[in-house]
């Protein structure tokens, strides 16, 4: 016996596909023992040649890739909430038109006289207005200086709060200055005494200066009048009119409604009633329905609602949740109505590029913002190019690039884009290939948002919806998994939306990526010049209609739908099939049923038990059967690592025990990928009918997120830790020992370097020995990590861990009968 143990078992089988095989060292190069007899007709039966054999017994594999990215996890936990498909729908469309012309340019008019806004209107500001916590701070600026440049966010009571201002201070001689003119240009003539000014600056309007706001503060002081300035939040005016500039909160919301109400109220209403509606008010389901920061014509609205519906004895909270939530897709539909401006010179490209972008943040909500301005650039090239249906063949739909076309949204665009579209950006940290990194991220306020704008753009505008289709099916093959885990859930909305016609354009061409016909004649057309790049572009398509199916499901509507398909799809003779729908059932939707799941998982894992492989020559058809088990072994990790190790637990210690050769194969695989997950790549799971979380709260200390999480979790989940152990330490004794042995390996190799990671690996190794036969193999890798040529084991470490393994107790090794 060598230091690596133990002999191979056979990986062959007889005609009932029962292991036949022995424990025997003498093997030949096809991986199969030279006293066994030829596979037989059944892939399980008649033989095929060795170049077949060899591929379908070839080693597994113990490459997560990017299986368990982190941030890639995150994108899709924070998904299942901006882009769910269940979030409440309003009761009725909303249709919005809006003046399309922009920004008056720097041709001077004529100065036209102010328009004297109307007692009864300032009677009624008055009676509901909520004043901002800094307004006497406001009151005081206009007052000392006269002038007053007020910025905030759109529709966050700024112009209300100007109004109120003026009426205070000039005892309601309050006039509106006309949009296309000058301020600075205003003359002593055009200002009359004691009176007071209202003005709105477009954001990108240059004609007021520092000298000339000083100038025309001047005249006002002269006649004793004051003038307020409504400029955008993070406007380029108010940051040169800085001594003249302050900014305007919105009003508490409750307060809003509170003084609407009394101020609208019947006199003869019961004197309980305000406090009834106050209470709907801050109910949760109302709150909810609002939005987490509604802005004070929204939170006017919500009182209108009560006072119409909440006065019954029974309030009719279903159509107050309703037209509430229609607040925000009139929202959504103002901002798409720039669209329907003429379709061509710099007005149609800017609304193309703003529209594009809010898209691009919606699919990407929560993510660095660099992701969604790179692929908004994608989507707008899209919007302006002929389209033809979404790639269906080997390769992806290339990225349209528009050459020559200039940059529309300048950098006064992006800035008022927060504000307008109701975004917070912010500076924190996000996980890249392992490292954290700061980056900036942006997010809607409202998590309602990203699914609002999908769901509109695909009803009330069907002109985007290929440019719309053909975008994320490029995406599905981006380089970086959480873009496209993102752009499969955008997907799956989409499928919940309108389920036939998005599963027949985008979701069943990716599940079919590389699909060849199940017959030996299917491979002679087929171009391999690089099959590497062809595997990674089909594999990247079939987990985007994984994921778009498993997040469509979430929809109560299409759950049934995708569960028949996934099932229907697992006994199809495709392979491509196949393994989109054993990607599938390693997310959330098999969760749902996870008995069901891993019978599914049990049959996709061993395809050689149903598939004739004598009809299937080498060569990409039996790398993609091949590929199977992989697909299976890593759904089975998946579930592991996402609240269902009790069960994967259980049915792999049933598996690896089974006379199936074949399945104790598929659960050594799971095993493996299981082994390698890092704590970083743990998730929670959206059903709540599963096991315990392995990671709640602060359950692993600080900079071990990327150690393998049975090593990371030792001591805290001792009846998870230590049957995953057990499982370890079976596919250490198995044909496949040696896969098994290469991530016990790279434990090694992790641990050279940190020693805390060194002390969980010497606490582990006591697990996986029984026999001494499991001690011997175990000390025969320590020394084969010594003596690699490249970078190996440092001799201290090695000395810790054979003398972890020396210490470790072990039994005489047992005699089992293998089964017949």
């Amino acid at each position: 016996m060598g230091d690596d143990g133990p002999g191979e078992a056979t990986t062959g089988g007889g005609p009932d596909g029962k292991d036949t095989g022995t424990t025997d060292t003498g093997r030949n190069d096809a991986g199969r023992n030279d006293k066994t007899p030829p596979p037989t007709s059944e892939g399980r039966g008649p033989a095929a040649d060795d170049d077949q054999d060899r591929e379908r017994d070839r080693r597994l594999s113990n490459s997560t890739g990017d299986a368990f990215d982190a941030l890639a996890r995150e994108a899709y936990e924070h998904g299942r909430a901006v882009l769910d498909p269940t979030t409440l729908v309003a009761g009725r469309d909303a249709h919005v038109t809006i003046r399309t012309n922009l920004v008056v340019g720097g041709r001077h008019l004529p100065t036209r006289a102010p328009g004297r806004i109307r007692e009864e209107d300032l009677v009624s500001l008055r009676a509901r207005y909520v004043a901002p916590a800094n307004y006497d701070d406001l009151r005081a600026l206009l007052l000392d200086r006269h002038l007053l440049v007020l910025s905030g966010q759109p529709a966050s009571g700024r112009t209300t709060s100007a109004l109120h201002l003026l009426d205070d201070l000039t005892g309601g001689q309050v006039s509106r200055l006309d949009p296309t003119t000058a301020v600075a240009d205003l003359a002593g003539d055009h200002v009359a005494p004691g009176h007071g000014y209202l003005a709105t600056v477009a954001d990108g309007d240059k004609r007021l200066s520092a000298v000339s706001a000083d100038r025309f503060a001047e005249v006002l002081g002269r006649n004793s009048a004051y003038c307020v300035l409504v400029v955008g939040d993070h406007a380029d005016t108010a940051d040169q009119l800085l001594g003249y500039s302050a900014p305007c909160p919105p009003p508490d919301p409750l307060e809003l409604v509170a003084g609407h109400i009394d101020a609208d109220l019947p006199p003869d209403s019961p004197a309980e009633l305000p406090a009834r509606l106050m209470a709907l008010a801050r109910s949760a389901r109302l709150r909810k329905a609002l939005g987490p920061a509604p802005r004070t014509d929204e939170a006017a609205g919500l009182a209108r609602l009560l006072l119409a519906h909440g006065g019954a004895d029974e309030p009719a909270v279903d159509e107050i949740e309703s037209e509430l939530t229609a607040f925000l897709d009139t929202q959504v539909a103002r901002w798409f109505a720039v669209l329907d401006a003429p379709a061509h010179g710099e007005r149609a490209e800017r609304a193309r590029r703003l529209s594009a972008l809010r898209i691009a943040i919606a699919v990407f909500d929560g993510l660095p913002s660099h992701i969604a301005m790179s692929a908004a650039e994608s989507l707008a090239a899209r919007m302006t190019t002929p389209f033809g249906p979404p790639s269906t063949g080997r390769a992806a739909t290339p990225a349209v690039t528009a050459f020559g076309r200039p940059r529309v949204l300048t950098a006064e665009d992006d800035r008022n884009l927060l504000g307008s579209t109701r975004l917070v950006e912010e500076r924190r940290t996000v996980t890249f290939r392992g490292a954290l990194v700061p980056a900036d991220v942006l997010r809607f306020i409202d998590p309602r948002t990203p699914s609002a704008v999908l769901r509109h753009i695909w009803k009330h505008r069907p002109a985007l919806r290929r440019p719309l289709m053909m975008w994320l099916d490029e995406l599905a093959c981006d380089s970086q998994p959480a873009v496209r885990v993102r752009a499969a859930q955008a997907a799956g909305l989409l499928c919940s939306t309108e389920f036939a016609h998005a599963f027949t354009e985008l979701i069943e061409p990716a599940a079919r990526a590389g699909s060849r016909r199940s017959t030996a004649h299917a491979v002679e057309d087929i171009d391999d010049a690089d099959p590497e790049a062809d595997s990674e572009r089909w594999r990247h398509r079939r987990e985007f209609a994984a994921l778009a199916l498993d997040h469509a499901a979430r929809d109560p509507g299409v759950r049934r739908a995708v569960t028949r398909t996934l099932r229907r799809w697992r006994r199809r003779d495709d392979p491509a099939l196949r393994w989109t729908s054993a990607t599938a059932l390693g997310y959330d939707v098999g969760h749902a049923d996870l008995a069901v799941t891993l019978d599914e998982l049990r049959v996709l894992g061993t395809p050689y038990e149903t598939v004739d492989a004598s009809a299937i020559g080498p060569g990409p058809l039996l790398r993609d059967w091949n590929a199977l088990l992989f697909a299976a072994g890593l759904s089975l990790a998946r579930l592991f690592g996402t609240g269902a190790h009790e069960g994967v637990l259980r049915r792999l210690d049933e598996w690896m025990h089974h006379d199936r050769i074949s399945l104790r194969k598929l659960a050594v695989q799971a095993v493996v990928l299981m082994s390698g997950i890092p704590v970083s790549g743990l998730g929670r799971p959206d059903n709540i009918d599963v096991d315990d979380l392995l990671l709640s709260g602060a359950d692993v200390p600080t900079g071990r997120d990327r150690w393998p999480v049975l090593l990371a979790l030792q001591g805290r989940h001792p009846k998870v830790v230590k049957p995953a152990a057990e499982l370890v330490r079976d596919a250490l004794r198995s044909p496949w020992r040696e896969v098994m042995a290469d991530v016990i390996g790279d434990w090694f190799d992790s641990a050279a370097s940190d020693v805390s990671l060194l002390g969980a690996v010497e606490s582990f190794l006591p697990l996986l020995v029984v026999e001494q036969s499991d001690r011997a193999r175990l000390r025969a890798l320590v020394r084969r990590k010594q003596r690699m040529w490249a970078d190996p084991l440092p001799a201290d470490v090695a000395a810790r861990l054979d003398a972890a393994l020396v210490a470790a107790a072990s039994v005489p090794r047992e005699v089992k009968v293998v089964p017949a």
